[in-house]
């Protein structure tokens, strides 16, 4: 288990609230209470709300909101607000700001290393719903994931109920993919399922970025019903989190040319595209080897 503070499976997402009148956070809670939610990631975006200007601090709306969240039983995962540095911040020290393309360095990213002190593994995942190896994809991560955490459980920490808004073609999830994918989550290794984000944006680039509340009333929203039944699907789960899977090993016979390339075999056995080894049985049900 992530954490005892939390009973049976994490549910929930990011919540701004300091992006909406206080009075809308009641009804945040209530739907929360309604959906099943059980943790918040909270305070991402607020550093402008929390220090206005250098040195000068207002923490009574986090402290009233955070009395909200736990009078209902929603968790709260204190971010660090370092995601929407506020402007201020930019003038009084312009080197915070990124450099030109030419000056920018890159280094690369030890996962092994950065895993090995981390006390919770968690992703953000985005598959791609118009990209049919996606489920692929999907499931690769999550078994990374499982990795770098010696096998212990992992958390998803973003995804859409819908769809992003930064893709090209910004493909919309079809009914039940959400709920699909999510289970695919929890069976790969995750003790949490959580969403980017809470309540839809009201305005910029994001509020066309599908969340859990979506802009409709929610009683009308077929996204909003999903994301109800997936809490319910977790909250029958209360006895998974800290399962712990175990590898098995499957040898495969002499692989051939065909066998390679993805292509029908003579032989029941195959490799698709993506390297998973796929048995095509005699019924014509397909089983896949992990």
């Amino acid at each position: 288990m992530i954490t005892s503070k939390v009973p049976g499976m994490i549910y929930g997402g990011d919540y701004n609230p300091e992006q909406w009148p206080e009075e809308v956070w009641n009804e945040d809670v209530r739907l929360m209470r309604e959906a099943g939610v059980n943790l918040v990631s909270l305070g991402i975006f607020s550093w402008t709300k929390l220090e206005p200007r250098p040195g000068e601090y207002d923490f009574g709306w986090l402290d009233r909101v955070v009395d909200l969240l736990y009078e209902n039983g929603v968790m709260v995962n204190l971010a660090t607000a370092t995601a929407s540095p506020p402007p201020w911040l930019a003038r009084l020290h312009p080197e915070s700001l990124p450099v030109t393309r030419e000056g920018i360095t890159l280094h690369a990213l030890d996962l092994w290393k950065w895993a090995a002190v981390m006390d919770v593994v968690s992703v953000d995942l985005y598959p791609d719903p118009a990209d049919p190896e996606s489920y692929a994809k999907a499931a690769m991560s999550h078994d990374l994931m499982r990795s770098l955490g010696a096998g212990k459980p992992f958390v998803l920490m973003e995804q859409t109920t819908v769809r992003v808004n930064w893709r090209e073609r910004n493909v919309p999830k079809r009914p039940g993919e959400m709920r699909l994918w999510s289970l695919g989550t929890v069976a790969r290794g995750a003790d949490g399922i959580m969403f980017f984000q809470w309540r839809q944006s009201r305005a910029g680039a994001e509020k066309f970025h599908s969340a859990m509340v979506p802009h409709v009333d929610p009683a009308d929203s077929r996204s909003w019903q999903e994301v109800k039944g997936l809490g319910n699907d977790l909250a029958r789960l209360d006895d998974l989190p800290g399962a712990r899977g175990e590898a098995v090993e499957v040898r495969l016979p002499e692989p051939g040319r065909d066998l390679l390339t993805g292509k029908d075999h003579d032989s029941n056995l195959r490799l698709d595209p993506l390297g998973v080894a796929v048995l095509r049985e005699a019924s014509g049900q397909t089983a896949r080897a992990r």
